[in-house]
């Protein structure tokens, strides 16, 4: 590993000089931006460069992370306030939305909050970031292509990504020969599995979203590889680890193929696998797979026997991310600071998930109208916020299956699974509450009550920017929440 701070410097002195040359650089590609002597792309890019550079050598200079910390904070303040008041044009005129100048800095300010020990990883992850993205833009936009492609909702381009793939693996080779000390084998796993997935997060991104997915799943899957390569004597544990992905990876894709997740939801559930496979044990990954399989075989199944109008089936990457982030958040937790409750807290969370998404599924054999859950009036099937009968009882044999599987995988005692089983419950029902008094809600012209907007189509009800996905996010934080709360009064 790279010593940190093997450079002598005064660090108020070098705080204060990687403020001024940033500011520097916003100011001249400002003014290159007003006399049109630079593309806003290209002008974009070249910021991209050098501030990447510059940032990626921070664990040689400082000795800790507050300063570089403050740095990425203060920059996530600065590139916010003048995205909103419309200023540092140099930055932000490229023609496409985008809020990449903003989680660049947030990108670099959580890594090197959380991962500041992993130096040799923070500044591979950076050089990622700061190399292999706009070389794969600028060469994307040169050669261009008749065949560019959209995973999720940046358009991407083949030549792009190619070169994405070719310089990340290029940076992660050199990484290797001079960091870190692999055999052959152990090298070549580490550089194509980390460029596989630092590629996947760079093709599926929305308004730049990949300065930050890019450096963080490039060190997350960076950090946990070590541990699988390195710390462990056994050459099963690298077999197995790489057959699971594989095996991981083939039912996904039958899951996409069948209609359950659409491409983004692929790609997205894949990293997510991935990284499951890394910080955790086979009762993180059956669990939080267990509640995908079976919930996308529950929905087919109905949608062969039931003809109702009800959501779009197919999970995309946010669906994803919002029924299974706080689960492998609390994995990746439990992995730098061990403790058995963080497995309780792992399972109320899929809990939740399974709990909810088995309510609305059940609630679909109703053959009465929903009621909201706080006003108790009827409602549309299928609307947020509502609950039947036959939907309660699905939710709670949703929770129970999340709770019964956590006792037979690791062997927790009765009363933690009732309280599992009564936590997932109860993050349903919080799902519900908000879904009926803040998730957004629209009226058309015709008078039909909708969550998503349309043309002509007013909001009645909650809040334009929470949708049932936050919706999710917030019930499976809720479930852990009201574990911790159960285990600490029991």
């Amino acid at each position: 590993m790279i010593s940190i701070a093997s450079l002598l410097i005064d660090y108020n002195f070098y705080l204060l000089s990687t403020c001024a040359f940033v500011l520097s650089l916003l100011f001249f590609s400002n003014i290159a931006h007003k006399k049109k002597l630079i593309h806003p792309e290209l002008n974009r890019r070249i910021v991209h460069v050098f501030t990447g550079l510059l940032i990626s050598s921070s664990p040689l200079i400082f000795s800790s992370n507050l300063f570089p910390t403050l740095i990425g904070i203060s920059f996530t303040l600065v590139n916010l306030i003048s995205f909103k008041i419309n200023a540092f044009q140099g930055i932000h005129s490229q023609k496409r939305q985008s809020y990449g100048t903003i989680y660049f800095p947030l990108s670099y300010s959580i890594i090197v909050l959380f991962f500041w020990e992993e130096s040799s990883f923070v500044i591979t992850s950076l050089l990622i970031l700061a190399i292999s993205d706009p070389l794969a833009g600028h060469i994307g936009t040169k050669l261009g292509s008749s065949k560019d492609f959209t995973i999720w909702y940046d358009k991407k381009t083949f030549q792009g990504t190619l070169t994405f793939l070719l310089s990340t693996f290029l940076i992660l080779s050199l990484s290797v020969l001079y960091i870190e000390e692999y055999d052959w084998i152990q090298s070549i796993l580490f550089v194509l599995i980390v460029s596989i997935f630092a590629t996947i997060s760079e093709v599926m991104s929305k308004k730049g979203s990949d300065n930050l997915s890019i450096p963080l799943i490039s060190i997350l899957v960076m950090i946990g590889l070590k541990k699988k390569l390195i710390y462990q004597d056994e050459s099963m544990v690298i077999i197995n680890f790489i057959s699971h992905l594989a095996l991981m990876t083939i039912i996904l894709y039958l899951s996409h193929k069948v209609g359950a997740l659409s491409l983004s939801g692929f790609f997205g559930a894949s990293i997510m696998g991935c990284l499951l496979l890394l910080y955790g044990i086979p009762f993180h990954f059956i669990l939080l797979a267990s509640f995908f399989v079976l919930s996308s075989c529950l929905n087919i199944f109905i949608k062969k026997f039931i003809s109702l109008r009800s959501r779009h089936s197919q999970r995309s990457v946010v669906q994803v991310i919002c029924n299974g982030g706080i689960p492998l958040l609390l994995c990746i937790v439990s992995y730098f600071h061990p403790g058995l409750i963080y497995n309780y807290l792992f399972a109320a969370s899929v809990a939740t998930a399974m709990s909810d998404t088995w309510a609305t599924e059940f609630g679909k054999f109703s053959k009465v109208k929903p009621i909201a859950i706080t006003s108790f009036k009827p409602v549309s099937h299928g609307l947020s916020g509502g609950i039947t009968f036959i939907g309660t009882i699905g939710s709670i044999i949703g929770s129970s299956i999340i709770g019964f599987l956590a006792f037979y995988l690791i062997l927790i005692e009765k009363n933690l699974t009732f309280g599992i089983i009564l936590c997932g419950f109860l993050g349903s029902m919080v799902d519900s509450i908000l879904g009926d008094k803040i998730q957004r809600k629209y009226k058309t012209s015709l008078g039909q009550i909708i969550e998503k907007p349309e043309n002509g189509s007013i909001i009645i009800s909650g809040y334009s920017f929470i949708d049932n996905n936050i919706i999710n996010l917030i019930a499976t934080a809720s479930g852990p929440l009201f574990m911790y709360l159960y285990i600490k009064i029991m």
